[in-house]
């Protein structure tokens, strides 16, 4: 199965009852092709090594980082201003122009020690 791993759990989109949650990655042609081949596909969302949930990938959308609807970004990350959004993405090694995908997805599968 297909892995999603997080550091951190940005706004309690892994761990909390919300069923549909977003990721904004860094864009590569390898990660978009990844991806969009596994729209549809059950991905096991693994937090700090400990698998929480199964989540059907929805949507693979292409954007660079500053054409990205700023409420859209606040819901992803719990932060509330783009200059704050801006520096954590950096952290990440992604420019406030970078290449990035959105990824949708849908919680389907609550593992026994998960959330």
């Amino acid at each position: 199965m297909p892995t999603i791993r997080f550091s951190h759990d940005w706004n309690n989109k892994v761990t909390g009852h919300n069923e549909l949650f977003t990721t904004v990655r860094g864009r590569t042609p390898e990660k978009w092709i990844y991806y969009c081949d596994r729209i549809g596909k059950i991905f096991d969302v693994v937090l700090k090594k400990k698998k929480i949930c199964g989540a059907e990938l929805l949507v693979v959308r292409g954007d660079r980082l500053n054409e990205i609807p700023l409420p859209l970004l606040i819901i992803d990350t719990g932060i509330d201003n783009i200059a704050d959004i801006n520096k954590l993405f950096v952290k990440f090694k992604i420019p406030e122009n970078g290449e990035v995908m959105v990824l949708v997805f849908k919680k389907v599968i609550w593992y026994a020690d998960g959330a």
